[in-house]
C-alpha cells in the first residue's frame, strides 16, 4: 500500500490547486492543503494521473490525521475535528473493498516505515 507523501507540493502544483490559507500556522495549513487538494482533486488524479482510489484515500486519512494531531496539539480538542476524521473512514468504508485496519492505525499515529508516493 502507498500513500501520498513525498512528492504532495508537487501534487498541488500539477494538479492546479490553490493553497489557502485557513489557519495561523504554518504546518498546519500545510496538512489542510494536503488534505484538501485531494478530497477536491479526487475524480481529476483517478482520471489524469492514474492513481489507486485506495491511495488517495489513505492518503486522505494520512493526512487528515497529521491535521487532527497538530490541531489539537496548538487549539485542544474539537469535536468536530474528530467527526470529519470519522467521516473519513466511513469513506474508506464505503468505497474501498476491504480495509487494511492495521495500516490505517500506523497513518492514524504516523508511523509509516516509507513515505509511499
Amino acid at each position: 500500500m502507498e500513500i501520498l507523501v513525498k512528492n504532495i507540493e508537487q501534487l498541488l502544483s500539477e494538479m492546479n490547486y490553490v493553497y489557502k490559507q485557513k489557519f495561523l500556522d504554518k504546518q498546519l495549513n500545510s496538512y489542510y492543503n494536503y488534505w484538501n487538494c485531494l478530497n477536491e482533486k479526487e475524480e481529476n488524479l483517478l482520471s489524469k494521473k492514474e492513481v489507486l482510489l485506495e491511495t488517495i484515500l489513505y492518503s486522505k486519512y494520512y493526512w487528515f490525521s497529521r491535521l487532527a494531531d497538530r490541531f489539537h496539539e496548538i487549539y485542544g480538542f474539537d469535536a468536530g475535528i474528530d467527526q470529519q476524521q470519522h467521516m473519513i473512514v466511513e469513506e474508506m468504508d464505503q468505497k474501498m473493498e476491504s480495509i487494511d485496519w492495521d495500516f490505517v492505525e500506523k497513518l492514524h499515529c504516523g508511523k509509516i516505515d516509507y513515505c509511499g508516493l
